[in-house]
């Protein structure tokens, strides 16, 4: 039995992950979008009133400015869902417990288990610091790596989640 506490820090991982690989196309690229049509608009502007050579390297820290605001602006805001979220549903954060035989990982939470048998998983992505195991598309079980150096028997669990798939 492996027992591990999941953060919220664990939680806003999975979802900044799950943006990244499995959001839509405009949630994905739509601040390249914008930043794209900026960077088009301030060119012909300066193209328009022939602007010399240094006007146009001004451009280059104004959309350093820009995209650096932008991604940090948009990390804020998802951070502030996931808060909301972890303070309507608070048992999303807390102490975890994971079991497994041969066929069935058994995950507790607040003293209820949930049986997934192996060849349930859907996909298994890793990110920098958690493994997402997906039952369905957008549900996944979060393992952190910080557990594989309490033992071995998470990264059997993992080797029996990707056998499972493999399936």
């Amino acid at each position: 039995m492996i027992k591990f506490q999941l953060t919220f820090d664990d939680i806003l991982a999975y979802n900044l992950h799950y943006m990244k690989k499995n959001g839509t196309f405009l949630q994905k690229y739509l601040q390249y979008i914008i930043l794209l049509f900026f960077v088009i608009f301030m060119v012909a502007n300066f193209y328009e009133h022939k602007a010399t050579l240094v006007s146009y390297f001004l451009i280059i820290p104004i959309v350093g400015i820009i995209v650096f605001g932008q991604q940090a602006f948009s990390k804020f805001l998802i951070k502030k869902d996931i808060l909301a979220y972890v303070k309507k549903t608070p048992q999303v954060v807390g102490v975890r417990e994971l079991k497994f035989n041969d066929k069935v990982l058994t995950v507790t939470v607040g003293g209820k288990d949930t049986d997934y048998k192996f060849t349930e998983f859907i996909k298994l992505e890793e990110g920098n610091a958690h493994f997402f195991a997906y039952v369905s598309k957008q549900t996944a079980i979060i393992v952190p790596k910080r557990l594989l150096l309490v033992g071995a028997e998470v990264a059997e669990i993992i080797r029996k989640i990707e056998e499972g798939i493999a399936k």
